[in-house]
């Protein structure tokens, strides 16, 4: 697995979090940003309006992340044109924090570049019925990523915002990203029935079948995933006891999307106790989703 540390990426992602036009954006990150070295000038503020209303027009208009084009190659030059303008007016806030946190990026990245642990990614891969496949992953800024840190998978790569994380022994709460990441790929999406009767949170800005295969997914990869319990060797008591941290902990859509994915892994762990060969298909994909929501 090849670890990248790329200075482009690390600004997209932290004018994500710094502008917070995306739910996915950390808000733990960007109120330290917008302080840190000093308040926003009113240039920056003005800089940050028009990379929101950039970000949302190119949404509504493709449904993905501008920053997944640039990844493919395939990004407009007049978009390009209007991020990198974007990104000079705010490049001293950014090589402030990019600078400090270079240092640690690599020995994280080296970390990860060695890690050798992956029969439960091979398990996933399994159950999604494909064959073993590879990304690269991209390291990106954080702050404090030992309280809260994420990730995301874009295209044919994974990014993790882990830029500031202290190495410690196991490392659970990071490889618990990167394996949710890495394995998103996969998916129940595809198995998922046309028309879905499952109430979305307001603030869930996408559609329908995108909550469903994010409920599933953090069934197997998240604090109360079922191979993250396996991988980390984690005790149905120390889960339960994250899963009730978090239903008081998070806000709206992921606290929703936590409580459906805690209901899909007791499902899941039943079928794969009977069924050690047990794959996603139709069937299981509408059994699955009757849980949800209800």
């Amino acid at each position: 697995m090849k670890v990248h540390n790329n200075k482009i990426i690390c600004k997209f992602l932290f004018l994500h979090d710094l502008s917070g036009w995306h739910y996915s954006a950390r808000k733990s990150f960007h109120d330290y940003w917008i302080r840190t070295p000093s308040k926003l000038t009113g240039k920056e503020r003005t800089a940050l309006v028009a990379w929101r209303k950039l970000n949302v027009s190119f949404y509504e208009r493709k449904g993905d992340f501008m920053l997944s084009d640039y990844l493919s190659g395939t990004l407009h030059n007049g978009d390009k044109q209007a991020i990198f303008g974007i990104f000079k007016i705010l490049e001293p806030r950014f090589e402030f924090h990019y600078r400090r946190q270079l240092p640690n990026m690599k020995k994280v990245a080296a970390y990860l570049q060695k890690y050798k642990d992956l029969r439960y990614l091979r398990e996933t891969y399994k159950l999604y019925g494909l064959r073993n496949y590879s990304m690269p992953v991209y390291l990106a800024m954080s702050r404090n990523a030992n309280r809260s840190a994420g990730g995301m998978q874009l295209g044919n790569a994974v990014i993790l915002q882990f830029g500031d994380y202290k190495l410690k022994k196991g490392n659970s709460p990071m490889m618990n990203v990167m394996f949710h990441e890495l394995t998103h790929k996969g998916g129940v999406r595809k198995y998922l029935p046309a028309n879905l009767n499952i109430k979305l949170p307001r603030s869930f800005t996408e559609n329908v079948k995108d909550f469903a295969d994010e409920v599933v997914h953090k069934a197997l990869w998240s604090e109360v995933g079922l191979f993250s319990q396996k991988q980390f060797g984690w005790s149905n008591r120390i889960v339960e006891k994250k899963y009730r941290f978090l239903l008081k902990k998070l806000r709206s859509p992921y606290k929703e999307m936590i409580a459906n994915a805690f209901k899909v892994r007791e499902y899941l762990a039943k079928e794969l106790q009977v069924n050690p060969n047990f794959k996603f298909d139709h069937d299981s994909a509408r059994k699955i989703v009757s849980v949800i929501g209800k």
